[in-house]
């Protein structure tokens, strides 16, 4: 709250400002993950975050040893979070913190960011490519172990066009089967297929809750014009 307000101050610098001292004073600040997490992050490209509950029969100790069992012979580290140290806690702060994070660097490094996220088919297991000669600065998935959502940050260098690798990155999700947007709506980004918009137009028919969503018209009763924030092809 306090860095949307610092933001929308009409002041020169405003908008960022916060994201800016953050990313000069974080690197004197104490990590929140616990020690072993931050060392297998350091250690692994791939990360998996396994939240689940005992309720005092053992659950907790009968999934671990599935873990394993399902693990046995593959280079995999397994690290248990202990709930009484807080290190559980902290572990799922970690899982909250890497969106706000990347919004920071981009703005600490003065460059631009890319935030999207899609679905694709099970077994897709390949990142979409980019525009021919357009190479991310910092490429950070993340997502839904089991479903496939993935939430992915980009950051570009100045004088790329980020909405056309947005575009190019869409494309290719649903070359393959996927659906860009997914867990996060249209918006005003991006264009719903037709009858999509049929069944929005359809429980709002006045727009009155959420005109220009996914391409529709913004004005009364679906007039005017419409409420992409960008020109789609």
């Amino acid at each position: 709250a306090l860095r949307s307000r610092v933001d929308s101050l009409p002041l020169p610098y405003a908008k960022g400002a916060l994201d800016r001292l953050s990313y000069l004073f974080n690197p004197l600040m104490p990590t929140i993950t616990p020690g072993e997490l931050d060392a297998l992050g350091r250690k692994r490209d791939h990360n998996v975050l396994i939240d689940a509950c005992d309720f005092g029969d053992g659950e907790g100790d009968r999934l671990i040893k599935r873990i394993e069992d399902a693990t046995k012979g593959m280079d995999v580290d397994i690290h248990e979070c202990d709930k009484a140290s807080g290190a559980a806690a902290r572990a799922q702060l970690f899982r909250f913190a890497c969106a706000p994070a990347f919004t920071t660097r981009c703005y600490g490094e003065g460059v631009q960011g890319l935030s999207l996220d899609y679905a694709l088919p099970k077994k897709h297991d390949t990142c979409p490519v980019m525009p021919e000669g357009v190479e991310p600065l910092i490429r950070m998935r993340y997502g839904h172990f089991g479903c496939n959502v993935v939430h992915e940050d980009l950051s570009f260098a100045n004088g790329v066009d980020v909405h056309a690798c947005k575009m190019q990155i869409k494309a290719e999700v649903e070359r393959v089967g996927g659906k860009l947007p997914a867990e996060h709506g249209h918006g005003t980004e991006y264009l719903a297929p037709p009858p999509t918009q049929a069944r929005w137009m359809k429980a709002d028919p006045l727009n009155m809750m959420n005109p220009g969503v996914g391409g529709t018209k913004v004005g009364h009763k679906y007039t005017g014009e419409c409420g992409l924030s960008h020109h789609h092809d």
